[in-house]
């Protein structure tokens, strides 16, 4: 099994889930890590700006036509970690969410899909548009009471597991990573080497 993550926008390390590795590989979970991961863009001359340039850039990067190859390399590193997608479980983060739906739209059914801190789908709706065109055996949505930009999505194919934790933004946003709570999530809907998840 390969276990390939996402990051979300802003500055971060290419080590970003190694918390959550080895929070899963003490589960006894076994699996290839494959951590997809970018340089931020550096753009110096608006460090002055109340957001994190990098955030500002990669929000830009979404949309914009300037950043279109930017974007699409990232879109094919994702697809070329996937693969065939039969024998992977992609784990993605907030704004990770977006570019891997975006780059796995109509492409192989995956066993297991985990978005972690997902735009709660009011806002999912307008600014990403085509959200749900996925193919998952299992969406496992993962989503913060402490974070007012994740939250429940309303698709009959999605599980829907929230985690309770008590942390102030940014902190809410970016705690996955490390929860332990979000580890046993997706633990129980790890997929067997048959292709059905754990769940009880």
């Amino acid at each position: 099994m390969r276990l390939i993550t996402i990051h979300g926008i802003g500055r971060t390390g290419p080590n970003y889930a190694g918390p959550l590795f080895a929070s899963l590989r003490s589960r006894g979970r076994d699996f290839v890590a494959t951590p997809i991961w970018w340089e931020p863009l550096d753009i110096s001359g608006i460090r002055w700006w109340p957001l994190p340039a990098e955030w500002v850039a990669d929000l830009w990067l979404s949309w914009s036509w300037v950043f279109r190859k930017r974007r699409e390399k990232i879109l094919q590193l994702i697809r070329e970690a996937v693969e065939d997608g039969h024998n992977a479980v992609v784990v993605a983060h907030s704004h990770g969410t977006w570019l891997a739906i975006q780059a796995l739209r109509g492409g192989p059914t995956l066993p297991l899909f985990v978005s972690l801190g997902r735009t709660s789908h009011r806002f999912g709706g307008l600014l990403f548009p085509g959200h749900h065109e996925i193919r998952a055996r299992t969406w496992l949505n993962i989503y913060s009471t402490s974070d007012p930009l994740s939250g429940r999505i309303p698709e009959d194919h999605l599980s829907d597991v929230g985690v309770v934790r008590n942390l102030p933004l940014p902190l809410a946003h970016s705690a996955y990573w490390h929860s332990t709570l979000v580890t046993s999530a997706i633990s129980l809907f790890w997929p067997s080497p048959t292709g059905v998840s754990n769940e009880a």
